[in-house]
């Protein structure tokens, strides 16, 4: 209970009353009707030599830095962002100049783009739920970030590493791609009355299909 009290409360601080409403509804609307796009992206991190331009420094924090920091996941929803840590996804922080300006999230061997869909690939790492701090956008942090990631692939022997965006997102898909990943496919995911289809329009090299879990 107190974990729904603090998601209504953090929507209601983030978009008033009318966010809270779409939270709420939300979810029916899905089960009754949806669908749902992503442009998928890969890079091939041996193959890649961009430098970053601005003195990020990167560490793996845990979940007392992320909160003492004002991660805002960390704030809002301590209980998952616990979870998801205990479970073996890595957390990178990116610091400038001391501050935290950058959190990211990777995964060995797969990538989730949701919770309950995911796609397999054995030797990647799946680039995810990637944040930059408001104050800190349009600096070029997200595009560093992803060259940092890249970099940290090829020294841990990731054989490709993928990422996944919503279509109509532009500013990420601008920074992915200066980053060096290049579109791999559309993933589109249909839902009627609960049941879900998914569609897939390819870009480029094959990848695993995607897993409903």
């Amino acid at each position: 209970m107190k974990k729904l009290w603090r998601s209504l409360a953090y929507n209601y601080r983030e978009g008033g009353l009318g966010q809270v409403i779409h939270k709420i509804v939300f979810p029916f609307r899905e089960w009754f009707r949806s669908e749902t796009s992503w442009l998928v992206y890969r890079a091939d991190p041996g193959n890649h030599r961009s430098e970053p331009s601005l003195p990020l420094i990167r560490c793996e924090p845990g979940f007392d830095f992320l909160y003492e920091n004002g991660y805002f996941k960390a704030r809002a929803f301590p209980e998952t962002t616990r979870a998801r840590l205990a479970a073996g996804e890595r957390c990178h922080g990116f610091l400038l100049a001391g501050e935290l300006v950058n959190v990211a999230w990777t995964i060995r061997d797969h990538l989730v783009l949701e919770p309950g869909l995911s796609i397999d690939e054995e030797g990647c790492v799946g680039i995810f739920d990637c944040y930059t701090v408001p104050t800190h956008r349009s600096k070029g942090i997200y595009v560093d970030t992803l060259i940092h990631l890249l970099a940290l692939a090829r020294e841990e022997g990731a054989v490709r590493a993928l990422i996944a965006v919503d279509p109509g997102n532009h500013p990420s898909i601008k920074g992915i791609e200066r980053a060096g990943f290049v579109p791999l496919f559309r993933l589109t995911r249909r839902r009627r009355l609960g049941r879900q289809s998914l569609e897939r329009s390819d870009f480029g090299p094959q990848c695993s299909q995607p897993r409903p879990e």
